[in-house]
């Protein structure tokens, strides 16, 4: 989880705020921007409504609103907006998270947030998806930098029985399916190969069952 927090003092700060760039993996879950309050207006304000006004359509929100009653001077009370980053995220992409904030008068205010997709930051294998499966399975996989991949399946008695990725790709994260339904059923094993543009190589298998 990344937890990016930004105060705010109510009635007390310019139109717009921009700040340095985020960076965001894909895939990552129940990241959170926080938006703190405090009231500098010497009164109570009865009510506060932000909501999201802008955001990146690889970012997904749990919940585009929310309102804040009765700020007092004693109080710096905060709006948590809980979001995941989609696995197909593009690394490399830049964009904008804005929120609207409003009280009660209808007076508005705006604060922006730079996010931008960062690659993975290590090669990972995932166990296949389902397993046991019958008759196809997805493999998902995080490359760290572009790199040449190959995915091959293997029989118990290492006889190679599908080859599923063999090509250059994109640093991210990815999922390749294995499709089984002219194969027997029994263990099978899937190596993942890639060598970066460094010339750095990642290597990892993982057994998978299949049953029909």
């Amino acid at each position: 989880m990344q937890l990016f927090k930004y105060f705010l003092t109510f009635l007390l700060c310019t139109s717009v705020y921009s700040q340095s760039v985020y960076e965001l993996t894909p895939g990552t879950k129940s990241n959170v921007f926080e938006l703190s309050f405090a009231n500098g207006t010497g009164s109570i304000i009865q009510s506060v409504n932000i909501s999201v006004q802008e955001a990146p359509e690889w970012i997904e929100f749990s919940s585009n609103g929310k309102s804040i009653d009765r700020i007092n001077k004693a109080d710096k009370p905060a709006a948590q907006f809980y979001f995941n980053i989609s696995d197909n995220a593009p690394v490399g992409e830049e964009g904008k998270v804005s929120f609207r904030i409003t009280d009660q008068t209808g007076r508005k205010w705006f604060r922006s947030y730079s996010v931008k997709v960062s690659p993975p930051k290590t090669f990972e294998v995932h166990q296949n998806y389902p397993n046991p499966f019958n008759p196809s399975t997805k493999i998902k996989y995080l490359i760290p930098q572009d790199a040449f991949v190959t995915i091959k399946v293997f029989n118990v008695l290492g006889e190679e029985v599908n080859k599923l990725v063999n090509d250059e790709i994109k640093a991210g994260i990815h999922e390749a399916i294995f499709n089984a339904v002219n194969i027997s059923s029994g263990f099978y094993f899937y190596v993942v190969e890639a060598k970066g543009l460094d010339g750095k190589r990642y290597f990892d298998s993982k057994k998978m069952i299949l049953l029909k």
